[in-house]
């Protein structure tokens, strides 16, 4: 739980962030990096197919366009590289970061 606190820091202020936490608490997760040489190409690329957060204001044929609500919408797509360094802690030990080729 802790965790997932961390990850949706910037949301504790919101009136969702509780059931988002236990949303994303609830059960598995299946993550992973994209290496690329450009790193904010990809990460807008990738949240172009991973969709709107809504699933209601997301494309067909994007992973959001699945999912329930807002809360319960499927996908978590980082939002810029700041964003992904830190969120890669929650998800991947030091170990596992530093063995990544990342930026090479």
């Amino acid at each position: 739980r802790a965790d997932a606190e961390f990850l949706y820091s910037r949301c504790k202020n919101s009136d969702f962030f509780g059931n988002l936490v236990q949303f994303m608490t609830s059960g598995d997760v299946v993550i992973y990096v994209v290496e690329s040489s450009n790193g904010i190409c990809a990460i807008k690329t990738l949240n172009r197919v991973t969709g709107h957060t809504n699933p209601r204001d997301a494309r067909v044929n994007t992973l959001r366009h699945l999912g329930i609500s807002v809360r319960e919408n499927i996908a978590h797509s980082t939002m810029d590289e700041n964003s992904f360094w830190s969120e890669i802690q929650y998800f991947l030990t030091k170990e596992e970061i530093s063995r990544l080729k990342l930026g090479s």
